[in-house]
């Protein structure tokens, strides 16, 4: 069984820019290379701009992407632009990781803290091992 996320950009405007990944979306993965890889707007500009993953690696090499690596059609894996952190909550992943281009930092939310239907977002820290 997969844990699928999305990983986006919150834009100086408030828009979001977003795209899926299907496996290993939870933090202890997901947003351990997040932290610790993608720590500025122009690499996750550049993330965003390959389309949905397969799964997240630290580099976007290491990276496997639906469309550069499985041939998936270009225009079914492009990135999606919202208008705002709710239209997230209709996505239905189980993990949400944000990086908010006004206070760079990453957020972060999970389906299991979704009150009234919206994600509860909060900074994206990982617990100490």
């Amino acid at each position: 069984m997969s844990t699928h996320c999305s990983i986006g950009l919150i834009n100086e405007d408030g828009t979001i820019e977003v795209i899926y990944c299907h496996f290993d979306g939870y933090p202890e993965h997901t947003g351990y290379i997040l932290l610790n890889y993608y720590d500025s707007v122009s690499k996750i500009k550049a993330l965003l701009k390959m389309g949905n993953l397969s799964i997240l690696g630290r580099t976007i090499e290491e990276s496997v992407f639906y469309f550069r690596d499985h041939q998936e059609s270009r225009l079914e894996n492009e990135s999606l632009k919202l208008q705002s952190q709710e239209d997230l909550d209709l996505l239905g992943e189980s993990h949400v990781y944000l990086f908010d281009a006004r206070n760079v930092r990453w957020v972060y939310a999970s389906s299991s803290e979704m009150r009234y239907g919206k994600f509860l977002y909060h900074p994206l820290v990982l617990p100490k091992c």
